[in-house]
């Protein structure tokens, strides 16, 4: 069962998810890049229910570009993406997301989409503790932040200076059956990895 660098490999049958005509190479990315965001996503779900809700991506890599292909699939919210990198928001307007670039109005443009609301669900892709801060300061009453990016970032907590009732959580990864749902939700054309083919000597 070692070593994924290889043409084949073993691997217990319940870990295998039927992919049906896709192309496995395309699909390759789903249990890693797609998996962890749409855990993330699926937790929650209940704070993007109903109208006039905002979601905010924060880092636009592989796992935030999907990210914004799965909320704006599963939700009606409306998805405010942020990076520093411009090629890397323009693709994330091409799949739905309203986009604010990170400066030092990042937060007061953020609020301002929303009406200066705040967002009903943050998910930070990168986890360092600017992008951390920005993502509590631009939460509404009752949100909800998730740090999916492990890069080590630490932020402080204060009763009065934190929105009512929100939550400050992380997750890593997700579950067998969340991976079936990614993968139905590609092979319904909803969710389309960036991919790059490297040949075996590569």
């Amino acid at each position: 069962r070692d070593g994924g660098m290889a043409e084949y490999v073993v691997v217990p049958a319940r870990n295998l998810v039927p992919l049906g005509d896709a192309d496995p190479v395309a699909a390759a990315p789903l249990s890693d890049a797609g998996l962890t965001p749409y855990h993330a996503i699926k937790n929650s779900l209940p704070n993007l229910a109903g109208g006039g809700r905002f979601a905010l991506v924060i880092g636009l890599g592989g796992l935030g570009q999907i990210a914004v292909q799965m909320l704006t699939a599963l939700t009606g919210a409306t998805v405010i993406a942020t990076d520093m990198k411009p090629e890397a928001m323009k693709r994330a307007e091409e799949n739905g997301a309203t986009t604010v670039p990170g400066a030092k109005d990042q937060v007061e443009a953020i609020r301002g989409l929303t009406g200066g609301r705040g967002v009903d669900a943050a998910f930070d892709f990168v986890g360092v503790t600017p992008t951390i801060k920005a993502a509590q300061a631009s939460m509404a009453q009752g949100g909800r932040l998730t740090v999916v990016g492990i890069a080590g970032g630490v932020v402080e907590w204060g009763f009065f200076t934190t929105p009512y009732e929100s939550t400050i959580t992380n997750t890593y990864w997700g579950t067998i059956e969340d991976l079936y749902e990614v993968v139905a939700m590609y092979r319904a054309g909803q969710v389309r990895p960036d991919i790059e083919r490297f040949a075996m000597d590569d």
